[in-house]
């Protein structure tokens, strides 16, 4: 699925203009996955998905930040902040996502709307 886009705006405008049942039911299936998607990962219930996440991620930060240590010990005139570049990127992903998928599933109901 190399350079394709399972959301695209394009595939939305599409199917939002085509008027046919399938193309109806596949695009609502699609913004319904989309929210439903963030609603899973929030959950705190049984299982509780947000703390596995949270660990998951926590612990790529730990192998990260072990591997910074020992490779700048191994080389200190060569420095290297993969842990610190990680913490930081994983902050700034997953609230872009939130918005992202926000927008994406706005910008459906609003070109279904249009129609």
């Amino acid at each position: 699925m190399r350079e394709v886009n399972p959301i695209s705006r394009d595939k939305i405008v599409i199917k939002a203009a085509s008027f046919t049942l399938n193309d109806t039911v596949d695009l609502l299936l699609t913004l319904r996955a989309s929210l439903g998607m963030l609603r899973y990962i929030d959950s705190t219930g049984t299982p509780n998905v947000n703390q596995r996440l949270s660990d998951v991620v926590n612990n790529v930060g730990d192998q990260w930040n072990h591997g910074q240590a020992v490779w700048n010990a191994a080389h200190p005139n060569n420095q290297v902040f993969m842990g610190d570049f990680w913490s930081e990127w994983v902050q700034d992903y997953y609230p872009y996502i939130i918005t992202y998928v926000e927008e994406y599933v706005q910008f459906g109901i609003d070109e279904m709307r249009k129609c």
